[in-house]
């Protein structure tokens, strides 16, 4: 269009063309696009006549909310933000707003968070299969070691779910700005400290996500972050508020927000954890005054003695950052009048859609574990080994629960859920995404790892007020041949079991949908036996030697279906009652199990439908023997309602063709099953039960649970009356905490039976 206004067909037709302007109109021409550049709100030749701004977000955990009203308040004012930088929780709030969030989308996604689930290191129950939900204990912590060696980890929490959720928030301003951080919709800097070194960084390049997450990985609470191949730890260590990184970006006018001011408030020490958190509070506002002295404004919301682990309120904690900026307004706007005055903004425009057009070019497998005793440095030079390129065995398999493929376009949720899976596997300490931005329209996706080490011992126990206490060792070699084996020794202690065994397990066979287990086991069981008025007879004594082997097969992660046979020596002597003496006998018996699960927790479900049906029968036996048939099964639906509360349907069911031996019959009781009663107090060949679950949610976790249930035990199917059936009621409180689920019922029968109960832990 140029080329035809001017005319002319020469390669020098722009220079010609020129010549034929008068000389005024060239410099009138000229003097105007000087003077609308000047006064184009986002020219960065304006921008630089005026004082920049450059605002510092302190660290302070749960405290460091209050960044997000002090933002909302800048950008109601009109006052301009040029760069930010963050330690810690500042991290996280600056590197969202620095993505191109505004301050009140980061208010909503803050809110939205399920910091339950963020701050817990399970996998997603969703993204466990079946396998491995049913039939593995759950230990209440566990040792990792490499023959005589112990490993104690590097922190409490991994910090799993966190790196996932800032790389959903973070990946699309990240690739447009093609990993550097000045290029951001706001320049940024993470403050963050290689705790190998002690050397502290103000991270400018690189994965965003990960920049965070290494400056809010508290030392001790979080395990440290791989970043450029160094452990880095929480910038808060040795820069609390990083003013001195906003001023060497640039900034003319420093904002300094200062949340973790909590000593003013403390009272006297009253013990040891009072001494600890009054000396790092003294410590921690020591080594900030040097960087505040460099501020030109300090904002210090009141948030009185408001834990930095206490995340809840965090809408009041909002509003004095609020408030406290606002309190500020006039000595900022003194500073940056002549910005405000001529409206030059800061640019916060950044293509975050150019991820959505990508295609994945390339796809690497990056693992970072490194061999017991290795710190990630050679030995003889002292330099940081790289990270290596997993082995083809290791690739395939990640590869294999990865969604993402190469040629097709990115997808960040498709992405997730890959690493949502990898991670449920097991076999990794961390897994995480990067994204390198090439150019071209492509991406590459590199997938980090942290393998975890293969072998542990898992402690776990429980408490049941009728039962006593139960406790369990397990000690796991896994991953033996790269396809999450597990190779289990178990010994198992408690009143009412024993247990020795030897487990052989495999999730996923060869990495197909198939699943093998086969133990071998001795048990010593010794129930409790009651009278029809619920006295306590004595205990039974039940001896079992068994072997078994099941074949699994799971078409999807919620669908499961085995085969299996189990042999099994049975001695029964020395029991209270003699008609139970029924002294040794052998069997075989082929037995299946069929489930369906898709609830979104096993203890404490919001949503979800678990279907589980049981069947076996004897194949032969020893003369003394019986041969029988039964079926079980259970049935829960969840549903959710208003304010968090849920309801739940729930049947459970028992029948057998024959007369079952006292060993295999059907044990029902406690608030569940048959309120008012103990546990299993009820034994019979058949039984049928219905119930609705009510739990409402009191405070933080803590539930109000109520059972409405109507059971019936009999002997024969063509024995079952209405009148037979035993209504029962149960309520009281029920919620998880760190040594599993603890549930306080007090239960009503409607044949004027009560019964107390409490279970503290998870079921094994």
């Amino acid at each position: 269009m140029l080329k035809r206004f001017f005319g002319g067909t020469s390669k020098n037709w722009r220079g010609r063309a020129l010549c034929r302007i008068p000389a005024v109109f060239v410099i009138l021409f000229l003097m105007f696009t000087q003077i609308y550049a000047q006064d184009y709100n986002q020219s960065p030749s304006k921008a630089s006549r005026y004082p920049k701004v450059g605002l510092a977000l302190g660290g302070g955990g749960a405290r460091g909310m209050a960044h997000i009203g002090v933002i909302m308040a800048l950008e109601e004012e009109g006052i301009p933000i040029d760069m930010i930088a963050g330690t810690s929780a500042g991290s996280i709030i600056g590197g969202l707003y620095a993505a191109g969030y505004s301050g009140t989308e980061i208010r909503e996604i803050i809110m939205a968070i399920d910091w339950k689930y963020v701050f817990s290191e399970a996998p997603f129950p969703r993204a466990l299969w079946i396998s491995q939900r049913y039939g593995l204990r759950q230990p209440l912590f566990e040792v990792h070691f490499a023959f005589w060696k112990i490993f104690l980890p590097r922190g409490l929490i991994n910090g799993q779910h966190i790196s996932e959720e800032l790389f959903r928030l973070t990946t699309e301003a990240d690739y447009a700005a093609r990993s550097n951080f000045d290029n951001l919709a706001v320049p940024f800097r993470s403050v963050a400290v290689d705790i190998s070194t002690g050397r502290l960084y103000a991270l400018e390049k690189g994965n965003l996500a990960q920049a965070i997450r290494a400056s809010s990985a508290i030392p001790g609470y979080y395990f440290p972050a791989i970043f450029d191949d160094k452990l880095m730890v929480d910038g808060g260590i040795l820069n609390m508020i990083p003013v001195d990184v906003t001023k060497e970006m640039g900034a003319d006018v420093g904002i300094a927000v200062r949340v973790n001011q909590t000593l003013a408030q403390r009272k006297k020490p009253k013990n040891l954890i009072d001494m600890l958190e009054n000396t790092l509070d003294i410590m921690l506002a020591e080594l900030g005054k040097k960087h505040m002295e460099l501020a030109d404004v300090i904002i210090e919301p009141d948030l009185g003695t408001h834990s930095p682990l206490d995340f809840s309120g965090i809408d009041s904690i909002i509003e004095k950052g609020y408030v406290a900026a606002k309190h500020k307004m006039g000595e900022i706007k003194k500073l940056v009048k002549e910005r405000i005055d001529h409206k030059v903004l800061s640019n916060r425009m950044l293509d975050a859609n150019a991820l959505d057009r990508a295609k994945v070019s390339n796809i690497r497998v990056i693992d970072h574990t490194f061999s017991p005793g290795e710190t990630g440095e050679s030995k003889k030079t002292g330099e940081k080994k790289p990270p290596k390129t997993t082995n083809f065995s290791s690739q395939k398999l990640i590869l294999s629960y990865f969604p993402i493929t190469q040629e097709k376009e990115f997808n960040i949720e498709r992405a997730l859920k890959g690493v949502e899976d990898l991670y449920a596997t097991g076999l990794f300490q961390n897994v995480w995404l990067e994204l390198d931005n090439p150019g071209n329209g492509n991406v590459e996706v590199n997938v980090h790892c942290i393998e975890e080490s293969n072998r542990s011992i898992g402690f776990g126990g429980n408490f049941r007020n009728e039962e006593g206490l139960s406790g369990f060792i397990q000690i796991i070699p896994f991953n033996l041949f790269g396809v999450g084996d597990h190779i289990m020794p178990l010994f198992r202690y408690g009143r009412l079991q024993m247990t020795a065994g030897l487990e052989i397990s495999v999730g996923r066979f060869l990495l197909s949908s198939f699943s093998l287990d086969t133990g071998l086991y001795y048990e010593k069981e010794k129930p409790y036996l009651y009278s029809d008025i619920g006295e306590n007879l004595g205990q039974l004594d039940i001896d079992k030697a068994l072997a078994k082997v099941s074949f699994g097969y799971q078409p999807s992660k919620n669908f499961f279906f085995a085969l299996g046979f189990r042999g099994e020596r049975i001695r029964m002597m020395n029991n209270p009652l003699p008609e139970f003496n029924e002294g040794s006998l052998n069997c075989l018996t082929v037995f299946s199990r069929a489930i369906y699960d898709n609830i979104d927790d096993m203890y404490f479900p919001t949503q979800g439908i678990q279907l589980i049906l049981d069947h076996e029968t004897v194949l032969s036996t020893s003369s003394q023997g019986r041969y029988f048939t039964k079926f079980s099964g259970s049935f829960n639906w969840t549903h959710s309602l208003f304010r968090k509360q849920t309801i739940t349907p729930l049947a459970k069911w028992g029948f057998s063709v024959n007369s079952l031996p006292v060993y295999e019959k059907f044990r029902v009781g406690g608030p569940m099953d048959m309120p008012g009663f103990h546990r299993n107090e009820v034994w019979g060949n058949n039984v049928i039960i219905f119930g609705l679950k009510h739990r409402i949610p009191l405070y933080k976790s803590f539930g109000l649970q109520t059972t409405l249930s109507v059971a019936s035990v009999f002997d024969q199917v063509k024995s079952l009356e209405a009148d037979k059936f035993i209504t029962g009621i149960s309520t009281g409180l029920a919620f998880p905490s760190p040594v599993g689920p603890i549930c306080l019922q007090y239960g009503w029968s409607g044949t004027g039976r009560k019964q107390f109960c409490l279970s503290v832990g998870y079921d094994f």
